[in-house]
């Protein structure tokens, strides 16, 4: 058996090389988004009403989260780093998400409800599509009702989502200083 030391010491080196890099790459972005929000702050609070709210860069968030209790929202470096996207981009995600965060907060309990829609829409899909395969012969046995209901609630999870964001891209554009009236807000 041969050992080929110098082989493996390559290897171990274009690793190493190759974390170094990346490493550098997440701190720089972190330190780009950490910029970007301590400018954008007063234009945040200003479209928020809120100048309490805090940005959090995160390295380990895979998507915004929200902290209402802490008047914080996560920001997810690392995930936009994998997509590829830019600070710019970043920048109006910040104010998208911001407006995903006003309307919880205008009214907390209407915000949760509409989880509970979903679930409903999503029970009642899932009893036609039972139905629907019951009444055109499939065997109950080979209905997977537990997978008929992860793919309607996506399916109307998925809906809601759509919608909303049209919504909360319609109010960014329109209300947030840096794009109100800029053809930046209107692309």
């Amino acid at each position: 058996m041969k050992f080929e030391v110098g082989k493996q010491n390559n290897q171990e080196n274009q690793i190493s090389e190759q974390i170094t890099e990346d490493l550098h790459t997440i701190e720089q972005a972190r330190n780009e988004a950490v910029t970007m929000i301590r400018q954008e702050g007063p234009s945040l609070a200003t479209f928020a009403g809120d100048a309490s709210l805090r940005y959090t860069p995160s390295l380990t968030a895979q998507t915004f989260a929200f902290y209402p209790l802490e008047n914080r929202i996560e920001v997810p470096v690392k995930w936009f780093i994998d997509k590829g996207y830019t600070t710019k981009e970043l920048r109006w995600a910040l104010y998208h998400e911001l407006s995903h965060f006003m309307d919880m907060r205008k009214n907390p309990s209407e915000f949760l409800e509409n989880f509970d829609k979903i679930k409903d829409q999503a029970k009642k899909i899932e009893k036609w599509f039972v139905d629907k395969l019951s009444q055109d012969g499939v065997p109950e046995k080979q209905i997977d009702k537990q997978q008929i209901r992860k793919v309607s609630y996506k399916a109307i999870h998925s809906l809601y989502n759509i919608f909303d964001d049209v919504y909360v891209n319609k109010l960014v554009e329109q209300e947030a200083p840096v794009y109100a009236n800029t053809e930046e807000g209107r692309n």
